[in-house]
C-alpha cells in the first residue's frame, strides 16, 4: 500500500531536505522518496488513523518493534513522554476555546519522532498543525535541524 494514497486519514505528508519541503511526486510515495534522499526526513500527519494505517506507517519506517500501536492510539488522560529504542513518543492534551459556543473543545496530539521521520496523530479539532507547518517551512534554517525542530 502506498502511504500517500490512504484516503481520509493523512492530513499532510511531506519530505524535507536541507530545510526545504521537496515537491510532491504523485507517482512515488513519500517514504519511497525518503529512501532516495539520505539527509531528508518525512513528516506524516494523521487524523484519527486506524490500527492498520498506523502499523503500515511504522512498518515502512522500521519502528514496529519500538511502537505499541494500540497504546499509541488509545486515549490518554495525561501527557506522555517516553523513549523506546530510537523513537520518542509524546502525547499532549490540547484545548481550544470556541467563543461562539462558549465551550472548550478538547483534543489530543501524539508525536512519534525518529531520526528521519515525524508521525503526528491528532484527535479532535483542538490540535491542528497546518499553522505550525507553515511557520516551520518559512524558517528553513530551523527546519534544517530535522525532526527535533518539529518536536
Amino acid at each position: 500500500m502506498m502511504l500517500d494514497r490512504m484516503v481520509g486519514v493523512i492530513v499532510d505528508c511531506a519530505l524535507y531536505d536541507q530545510g526545504q519541503r521537496l515537491p510532491y511526486d504523485p507517482e512515488v510515495d513519500t517514504l519511497t522518496q525518503l529512501d532516495e534522499h539520505p539527509g531528508a526526513f518525512a513528516w506524516i500527519g494523521f487524523a484519527m488513523p486506524t490500527v492498520d494505517e498506523l502499523t503500515d506507517a511504522c512498518d515502512r519506517l522500521g519502528i514496529t518493534d519500538e511502537v505499541d500501536v494500540h497504546e499509541v492510539l488509545a486515549p490518554h488522560r495525561q501527557p506522555v513522554l517516553s523513549v523506546e529504542g530510537k523513537v520518542i513518543h509524546v502525547v499532549l492534551r490540547t484545548a481550544r476555546y470556541v467563543d461562539r459556543d462558549e465551550k472548550i473543545s478538547l483534543g489530543e496530539l501524539t508525536l512519534l519522532v525518529t531520526e528521519r521521520a515525524v508521525i503526528s496523530i491528532r484527535y479532535g479539532h483542538a490540535s491542528p498543525l497546518s499553522k505550525l507547518r507553515r511557520e516551520l517551512e518559512s524558517e528553513p534554517e530551523l527546519l534544517h535541524a530535522g525532526p527535533p525542530a518539529v518536536l
